[in-house]
């Protein structure tokens, strides 16, 4: 039987707080996402091998595809909504941020009583935050072959194609905090510029949610921040590190040396490496398979040039990197 696809919207002020649940749920290198709702249509579809697809939206960014949960089954006890539900173990994942503006002006979704799509609600065919109030509670994806004046329905394809592009074009971005206490705005740019341009990207300030509602759950992130990012880790095919004075050393002896760690995390992925000043290797580092450049004081404004050196770049290299 094939499987109903949901879509979720969870509001920009709701992302942290649903991340960190799913992170507590799992483990270290898996995450158990869980999602809950009141709406009597989504208990009608919350049971196994179903699909749900999450988005969010960030300020002044596109929306994100954040995460795909394949149903495990209802979560029973403690819970917060009437209807709650686990995913798989492996068939579940979060994404980086991405941009999913196109997919979701190619849904169409079902009710009991209509088909309809954002393009025939509203005149631009470009997505816009103001549209997130039409997915207040969630919604079903109509089957592939419905049609609603004269468009046919894609079912999920557009959302399953992203996730293929998401998971092939995936880009940590590692850097050293004290160096770089200027550049966070510019760091928020880049991230969104990147995401504009197919790619999903892991940068700490974004991965829960943006960079100021992080503060608010210092209580609880670090561990699951970590647990976040170490995934992400894991699933990108390339690693952009800020090249700068303290990149590769720790900053306490006694805590880990995280950025040497990202930089030579296992599994073969493209690393770049992004500076101001003339490269210069470090010690026992390992070499990058290629450099780029950035202004010594980079603004908001250069990141959509250093996104397309970026993306000019990896798309030269990174195929070979991968299969060697």
């Amino acid at each position: 039987m094939e499987a109903t696809h949901l879509l979720c919207y969870i509001r920009r002020d709701r992302l942290t707080s649903w991340k960190l649940d799913s992170l507590d749920r799992g483990t270290r290198n898996t995450p158990v996402l869980a999602y809950g709702s009141d709406d009597p249509m989504f208990a009608n579809y919350a049971q196994p091998g179903n699909v749900i697809w999450v988005v969010g939206a960030y300020a002044d960014g596109p929306p994100t595809l954040e995460a795909k949960i394949e149903i495990a089954g209802q979560i029973k006890r403690k819970k917060e909504y009437a209807c709650e539900i686990k995913g798989t173990v492996g068939g579940s994942t979060f994404f980086g941020l991405n941009d999913a503006s196109r997919p979701m002006m190619q849904l169409v979704f079902k009710s009991q009583t209509a088909i309809w799509s954002l393009r025939d609600k509203y005149s631009t065919t470009h997505w816009q935050r103001a549209f997130g109030r039409d997915f207040q509670s969630p919604r079903r994806l109509a089957n592939a072959g419905d049609r609603v004046n004269g468009h046919r329905s894609p079912g999920a394809a557009p959302l399953e194609e992203l996730e293929e592009f998401v998971r092939s074009r995936s880009v940590f971005i590692s850097w050293k905090h004290q160096d770089n206490q200027h550049r966070p705005r510019f760091l928020r740019a880049l991230s969104i510029e990147l995401a504009k341009r197919q790619f999903a990207v892991w940068w700490d300030q974004m991965a829960l949610t943006n960079v100021e509602a992080i503060h608010e759950h210092r209580s609880r992130k670090n561990e699951l921040m970590n647990r976040l990012l170490h995934q992400g880790l894991a699933k990108s095919t390339a690693i952009l590190a800020l090249w700068t004075k303290n990149y590769g050393f720790a900053t306490d002896s006694d805590l880990p040396n995280w950025t040497r760690n990202e930089w030579h995390a296992k599994g073969e992925r493209a690393r770049f490496a992004i500076t101001s000043d003339d490269f210069e290797n470090k010690d026992d580092m390992r070499e990058p398979d290629e450099v780029l450049r950035m202004p010594y004081n980079p603004q908001p404004a250069d990141a959509v040039r250093v996104a397309r050196d970026f993306k000019r770049t990896y798309d030269s290299i990174a195929g070979k990197v991968l299969l060697r």
